[in-house]
């Protein structure tokens, strides 16, 4: 799920120019991410995933794409393009890129002694941290939400659900989305899994729904990211849930990027 893919799949739909500026929409918030490797003779290689910004200067995606197929110490470069959804003509990163400072990855994605194609679904998140805000427009903000109830909410069954994803699983740099029906929710495992099969390039989507914050606004609560496909249902997809637990680390993370930020802040004094 990290190469690039040509073609539109099944049941998902291309977001248009017009969609981008509509209020109210999901869609200015997500980011396609371009991670770079260098392996042990100095060749590079690209892969491509999908994140949403938390925040102006944060990006949730899944861990897998800095450490699939390869170590985390060979990434050497990461760049988020905000809203991107213009069609690719070069293999190259398109201009607008914005450099990431830190990545934090869950440990637990990475089995001990793993096999290099191999990761956790259940612990598949990451924060990219930006080393400045990007410009984003208004739109509704996405909120880590550990729903307790989404196993059994019939919102989320069947062909309608309620449940959606957006990402850049389709023609190189637009954006497509589907609806997920739900088909199980296991918190104390960190896993969910969808009646919808997932293509390359749509690791670390968001899985969410619209809902109203206390006040009346609206805003798209996050109960997960794309992960893997399942490979005993390759049709079906699981993604790593937001619980209390998995949030609780999505924190750890926030506070550890805002102590960076803190450290690294220019200081300026009077000397006699």
């Amino acid at each position: 799920m990290s190469e690039h893919a040509p073609e539109m799949p099944a049941g998902y739909r291309q977001i248009q120019p017009d969609d981008l500026t509509a209020s109210l929409r999901p869609y200015q918030r997500l980011a396609w991410l371009w991670v770079y490797f260098d392996d042990r003779k100095g060749r590079r290689w690209t892969t491509t995933g999908t994140g949403v910004f938390i925040d102006d200067d944060v990006i949730l995606t899944c861990a897998h794409v800095f450490a699939l197929n390869a170590t985390i110490d060979q990434v050497v470069y990461v760049s988020a393009l905000p809203a991107c959804n213009s069609l690719m003509t070069s293999p190259d990163e398109p201009p607008g890129g914005l450099y990431a400072d830190t990545v934090f990855a869950c440990e637990g994605a990475f089995p001990p002694h793993r096999r290099l194609d191999e990761f956790d679904p259940a612990w598949d998140l990451a924060l990219v941290c930006l080393s400045g805000p990007a410009a984003l427009r208004s739109a509704p903000p996405f909120t880590p939400y550990p729903y307790r109830e989404l196993a059994s909410d019939p919102q989320f069954k069947g062909p309608g659900s309620q449940l959606r994803t957006i990402g850049y699983g389709g023609p190189d740099g637009v954006m497509i989305e589907t609806n997920l029906p739900l088909l199980g929710a296991v918190a104390d495992r960190h896993w969910l899994q969808v009646d919808r099969k997932m293509t390359p390039g749509q690791s670390g989507a968001p899985i969410f729904y619209e809902d109203e914050d206390q006040f009346g606004r609206t805003e798209f609560r996050l109960v997960g990211v794309v992960s893997c496909d399942d490979r005993k249902a390759p049709q079906q997809s699981i993604g790593a849930m937001i619980t209390d637990t998995t949030e609780a680390w999505v924190n750890r993370a926030l506070i550890a990027w805002r102590d960076r930020k803190r450290a690294r802040s220019t200081s300026v004094r009077t000397l006699g």
